[in-house]
């Protein structure tokens, strides 16, 4: 949940890119209509208060992603299908990885690691 003072929750950096790229995360409900105008404020007066930016010019692009189930659910079973399930496709070459694909709950830069990580086995 965030604070009152800040309309989102979670910020951090993506690893290992050439240009400093940042992400945000908010929460919104399933039925609201997003006002671009008001999030893109609320962007910047984050960026600025993390002093992530220093003027709303250092913001080349934004990119908006509503991601409609962001948590990965876990039943009983989790322990026995995931490891069985994830050697089984890994036998046959299939790289199941991310939140989703290996049914992890990491944060978003553990997942960016783990995808760089794959791709560089991938290509070696």
């Amino acid at each position: 949940m965030a604070e009152k003072k800040m309309p989102f929750y979670r910020a951090g950096y993506y690893p290992l890119q050439k240009h400093t790229t940042c992400y945000l995360e908010k929460t919104v409900s399933s039925k609201s209509i997003i006002d671009k105008k008001k999030l893109y404020g609320e962007i910047e007066l984050t960026l600025k208060t993390l002093k992530m930016i220093e003027t709303k010019n250092d913001i080349v692009f934004i990119d908006l992603c509503v991601i409609p189930v962001s948590y990965v659910l876990f039943n009983k079973d989790w322990h026995i299908l995931v490891p069985t399930t994830l050697e089984k496709l890994r036998g046959l070459d299939i790289y199941s990885i991310g939140r989703y694909g290996a049914w992890n709950y990491t944060s978003m830069s553990d997942d960016i690691q783990t995808a760089i990580q794959c791709a560089q086995e991938v290509t070696d």
